[in-house]
């Protein structure tokens, strides 16, 4: 049944094209007589057989030039009047049948599961139990200082699953005051595919510029691969992070 009304509405919106089209011809083809018409009543020279014949019935006719011109201009204006009402009807249809065929497609498309998202480079990416995933060894791919080779850090889950533990092997030196830090522990605030939002146990009450929770956000582009980012710095993260190989 879908695709039969698919099929009807994609074949409605063709037929009115083509009546469009069509009209759109006929209208310049009578545009043409007009003109020749409007030259002829000006004296110049022209050929009218081809407009009478056109437009002048052939009981009509009566060989004399005057009354045939008169009645073939009065043909074109009616026929043009005609035109204009048909081909802004057609048009009309045709946006009508061109956005229903829009919405259509739109409402049926396919659904992802929503299990499957997409990652930064909008390919997509399988699901993953991020509370699963989330314990183990990790470095940073990309920054030599925080690597598996230099400084892993290592992550726990309390057996409740609701606290995160990220120890790093040496401690970190953070900012200019020197202070060093040698772990950081959350609280897990909500988990879905993919992804676990947490809050920073030491961090107060932090909120961001709208009044809400300073949260920071775990995003796994695979089970051994994820990022950190803060949820009031939506368009910067930490950079990948890889699962570091056992020993």
């Amino acid at each position: 049944m879908h695709l039969i009304l698919t099929a009807g509405l994609a074949g409605l919106a063709v037929l009115a094209g083509l009546f469009v089209v069509a009209s759109f011809l006929l209208r310049i083809r009578l545009q043409r007589h007009a003109s020749v018409i409007a030259d002829a009543e000006q004296l110049k020279p022209v050929d009218l057989t081809s407009v009478v014949n056109a437009h002048v019935s052939p009981e009509q006719r009566t060989n004399i030039p005057e009354q045939e011109l008169s009645l073939a201009k009065a043909a074109v204006g009616r026929k043009l009047r005609d035109n204009s009402r048909t081909l802004i009807l057609a048009c009309s249809a045709l946006v009508v049948l061109v956005g229903a065929n829009a919405i259509w497609r739109i409402v049926n498309a396919p659904k992802r599961p929503p299990s499957f998202r997409e990652s930064a480079t909008g390919v997509i990416i399988p699901p993953v139990d991020a509370l699963q995933a989330i314990t183990g060894t990790w470095g940073w791919k990309y920054n030599s200082l925080l690597s598996c080779k230099t400084n892993p850090h290592t992550i726990t889950l309390s057996d409740d699953k609701r606290h995160l533990t990220i120890r790093f092997k040496q401690p970190l030196t953070i900012g200019s005051t020197g202070e060093t830090v040698e772990r950081y522990d959350y609280t897990v605030v909500s988990a879905a595919p993919n992804e676990l939002v947490l809050d920073l146990q030491d961090g107060g009450s932090r909120k961001d510029e709208m009044g809400r929770p300073l949260r920071w956000v775990v995003h796994f582009e695979d089970k051994d691969t994820y990022y950190l980012k803060r949820s009031d710095l939506s368009t910067q993260d930490t950079g990948l992070i890889g699962r570091c190989p056992s020993l």
